[in-house]
This record gives C-alpha cells, structure tokens and sequence, in this order.
C-alpha cells in the first residue's frame, strides 16, 4: 500500500483545472510505478512504458473509491486527454503507461511555456 502521497496542488488546479484530488493521487502513484525496477516496461522511441495493473491500483490506493478496474480506466483516460501520460500496447493483452508531454510541468524541470512557470522561491537564513 501506498503510504505517502506528495502532490504540487497548485500545479494541478492552476494548469489542470479539469482534473481533482483523485486524479492527481492517482499521479502520485504513476510517477513512482514509472520508476518502479520491479514493474514490467518497454521501451519505445526512447519513452519507457509500464504496464500498471488495474487492481494493483485498487489494492495500493483503497481511498480513491475506484472499485473497479473501469473506474481505474477512466480516471487513466482523463490523464491521458490532460496530456500527463501516454499509452502504448507492450505485448498482446498489456497496456503501458509513460510520462506525456506535460509530465515535466508537474515537477517544474521543463515548464512547456517559460511565461507560465512559478517563480522560484529562495530561502534566506532560515534553517530547518
């Protein structure tokens, strides 16, 4: 089960508006399957593509509500049309998943329009 989810709010509803708090948790979760050693990829033109079980969603994130692996369907189609993931067959029943053209947004390391990124913040004197 997934116990920590890290999601840039602001980043969601400022340049996502169409997309809510489950489908940003359900980003939470790609990003780290995507980096997952132990889930099966394939890499195509340079893009790695995961494949991520339905019903491991459901088991690893019960409070998302997505009962079944429609509901996980759907949701991956709404990040699908936001243009965070892209899809792509790697065998004949598997459907992979990778990061989309705005996945870079998400973490700030390649805004796809300078004028839209958030300034960056700088801390002064303050220590944690």
């Amino acid at each position: 089960m997934k116990y920590t989810i890290l999601i840039d709010q602001r980043i969601i509803a400022e340049r996502f508006p169409t997309l809510d708090l489950k489908d940003a948790a359900l980003l939470s979760f790609l990003a780290d399957a995507f980096t997952s050693p132990s889930l099966q990829r394939m890499i195509y033109a340079g893009v790695a593509f995961t494949w991520i079980s339905h019903t491991m969603v459901q088991e690893q994130m019960p409070l998302l509500g997505l009962n079944t692996p429609d509901a996980v369907q759907k949701r991956m189609k709404r990040l699908r049309e936001a243009g965070l993931i892209i899809t792509r067959m790697i065998d004949e029943r598997k459907v992979g998943h990778g990061p989309g053209p705005s996945w870079d947004c998400l973490t700030g390391i390649t805004p796809p329009d300078q004028m839209a990124a958030p300034p960056r913040m700088k801390w002064r004197g303050i220590r944690l």
